[in-house]
């Protein structure tokens, strides 16, 4: 059968030639944004202004208000003339304020931290009885006593000499000699508080600015990374059970000392206590044999040879149990073909303690057991020295400060300065105290910037994903940042403690969400190579009949209208 197609005519075939180009362009233009819609990347609105706003010098720039009771006794009062007593409370609010305006001057553009002192004074002839000494009007105080940012300092004028006594539980206690001046209270209290408080003020400024001097790096470098949870692994480590079979009542040493000194500080992160045993933990280096005066053999390990005392590749110290970030802390058997184990001091002398600090990751304890033990259990009672050290590792891991007053020899000449050992807890009031608020203010800043970061991260990656979720992570983290600095104003330091940690925490997962992660190893070059193969064999011959098409039908056009004009 032979088919017969009807000639088309020059101008109908280009008709129905610019007619297909039309629809293919119609349906170009109805598809696109179809596809550029249905291929949307979904993004929660953020408030970038807000996240902005709190990252500024002007916002991060921070009050610590401090509250000082001056407790004047009975001997005190009666040494100074009338109107004495209110004198010396200003006097000391002016002297204290100036001290550390001067120590942290404000400067534009950059963001500081302050404490700000709000001193008053009142007599009270029954704060300090005549036959009590401080250290039983401290204990008398409790562990209760006050609140953080509230403290009290009792002045007392009856003794033969001058002495400073710095308790346990929010208070100082001034001895001056029996009818000490006006002069004398003040000078003392000014020059105590700021060295008491001085070394805080250094600390938190070097920190917040991020300047760092030697001293505070190696607080830093040994200090771990703020995590809100933290796993405190308590192994047992010996070198070859063949020689000794060790076991510990671990769980009751661990409540008795550790758990208390974790529980004072769970405002700031959450504490879980393992244990383990782990046999055959054998050293990845060799001991320095010595032969000792009476022909035994000693084995060292100097400082440089510590590095390398953790036998990563063997000692399987993971744990599966938690995913927060572990504390290691370590007490080792060594084999007895290496006992005695001392470890030395640069300087070649042994190591009071036997025990060195990891920084950033825990502390080691060695313990060598005498020769032909094959069965040693560690009581609670055998446990105490090994705990306390554990304990004393810990406060250098999570960045508690010892309690002193900087420069007291200059401060304080001629007065002997005395502090109050640190309680069953392993922690004085002063240290908590000091350790909240410097943990509270990093956490605001760390929490502002990370905000920041979020948010120029997702300015630039016009293509991440930002889910609901992560919305209301921002949020909850740029409200708790708020609160957490307004109750700073009001001296509610527990409460802001609360809110910083809270604020980090929450910006910190919102960075670091699964859901957003991915989206950082896909840049829009990838896009481009995937669709790219795609649309090009398509879109550039329809671009060019297009061009094609303009030419023929306007070009034609044009020509035919010059030609006239020149005929006529």
């Amino acid at each position: 059968m032979k088919v017969s197609l009807e000639p088309l005519s020059t101008r109908l075939f280009a008709d129905r030639r610019t007619h297909i180009i039309v629809a293919i362009w119609l349906v170009l233009a109805f598809a696109a944004p179809v596809w550029w819609k249905t291929t949307e990347v979904y993004r929660a609105p953020l408030p970038f202004e807000r996240i902005r706003q709190c990252d500024t010098p002007e916002a991060l720039s921070l009050k610590l208000e401090v509250d000082i009771h001056l407790r004047l006794s009975g001997s005190a009062a009666a040494s100074l003339s009338h109107g004495d007593a209110a004198r010396v409370t200003e006097q000391v609010q002016r002297g204290i304020s100036q001290v550390f305006s001067e120590a942290a001057p404000q400067s534009a553009g950059s963001r500081r931290v302050v404490l700000a002192f709000s001193v008053d004074g009142a007599v009270d002839p029954k704060s300090w009885p005549s036959d009590a000494t401080p250290s039983d009007i401290d204990a008398s105080l409790g562990k209760e006593h006050g609140r953080n940012g509230a403290y009290d300092v009792f002045v007392d004028c009856s003794s033969q000499t001058e002495s400073v006594y710095v308790g346990q539980n929010r208070a100082l206690f001034l001895q001056l000699p029996s009818g000490c001046s006006k002069d004398l209270i003040v000078s003392r209290t000014i020059a105590t508080l700021s060295g008491l408080f001085g070394s805080e003020q250094r600390s938190l400024s070097k920190l917040y600015a991020g300047r760092r001097s030697r001293d505070i790096d190696y607080k830093s470098m040994r200090t771990v990374k703020y995590a809100p949870q933290y796993q405190i692994v308590l192994s047992l480590l010996v070198g070859n059970p063949q020689d000794n079979i060790v076991t510990w009542d671990i769980e009751k040493a661990a409540n008795a000392y550790i758990a208390p000194f974790l529980e004072s500080l769970s405002n700031i992160s959450d504490f879980t206590i393992t244990s383990q045993i782990l046999n055959f933990a054998q050293l990845p280096t060799v001991p320095d044999d010595q032969r000792q005066s009476d022909g035994s053999v000693e084995f060292t390990m100097r400082p440089k040879s510590l590095t390398s005392f953790i036998n990563s590749a063997e000692w399987n110290l993971a744990s599966v149990v938690s995913l927060a970030p572990p504390i290691n802390l370590i007490l080792y058997i060594p084999p007895a073909s290496f006992s005695p184990l001392v470890l030395l001091h640069t300087d070649g002398s042994p190591l009071a303690s036997n025990a060195f600090l990891v920084p950033q990751w825990g502390g080691i304890v060695v313990r060598s057991l005498p020769k032909n033990t094959p069965r040693v259990h560690y009581s609670v009672d055998a446990l105490h020295h090994i705990m306390e050290i554990f304990v004393e590792q810990l406060r250098g891991l999570l960045g508690v400060e010892q309690t002193h007053i900087v420069n007291s020899a200059q401060l304080l000449s001629g007065v002997h300065v005395q502090y109050a050992s640190s309680p069953e807890l392993g922690l004085t009031r002063w240290e908590v105290d000091r350790l909240f608020r410097a943990r509270t203010v990093l956490n605001i800043v760390d929490a502002a910037q990370t905000l920041t970061s979020l948010a120029n991260l997702l300015e630039q990656l016009s293509g991440m994903v930002v889910p609901d979720h992560i919305q209301t992570l921002v949020a909850r983290s740029l409200d708790s940042i708020e609160h957490a600095k307004l109750d700073l104003e009001q001296k509610r330091y527990s409460s802001a403690t609360f809110y910083a940690r809270d604020a980090i925490t929450s910006a910190e997962a919102a960075f670091f969400d699964p859901a957003m992660v991915p989206l950082l190893y896909f840049p829009d070059e990838h896009k481009f190579a995937i669709y790219m193969p795609y649309f090009v064999p398509v879109t550039v011959p329809v671009i060019i009949a297009i061009i094609r098409e303009v030419r023929l039908r306007f070009g034609g056009t044009l020509s035919r209208r010059l030609s006239k004009k020149k005929t006529a």
